[in-house]
């Protein structure tokens, strides 16, 4: 099961630490509001995203943004813990999906 360490949490800006586990992945979601920036800290770390469905490999370091309204889900394709740092800007929701 994921590990999260919240980091900053205000009422527009949210920051964390996520740990994967090998083979874990969030479920699938989007936000109404809410822009995310994902940096891979360390592992092998998948985003995926639908409409259109995409699959990217995070390269270590390099920032990624998911826009308000994209579902999507961030996969650990490795065989160990797997760390990204996650930032939202925006009026925070986590909308289930059902992909």
């Amino acid at each position: 099961m994921s590990k999260r360490e919240d980091l900053i949490s205000s009422k527009n800006a949210r920051v964390a630490s996520i740990v994967l586990e090998a083979g874990e992945a969030s479920p699938w979601h989007h936000h109404t509001a809410v822009i995310e920036h994902i940096i891979c800290l360390n592992g092998s770390i998948e985003l995926q995203t639908n409409k259109p469905t995409t699959n990217t490999k995070l390269q270590l370091t390099k920032r990624y943004v998911i826009s308000p309204m994209r579902e999507h889900r961030l996969v650990n394709t490795g065989e160990s813990n797997a760390t990204y740092l996650l930032v939202q800007n925006g009026k925070y929701d986590f909308i289930s999906s059902n992909s």
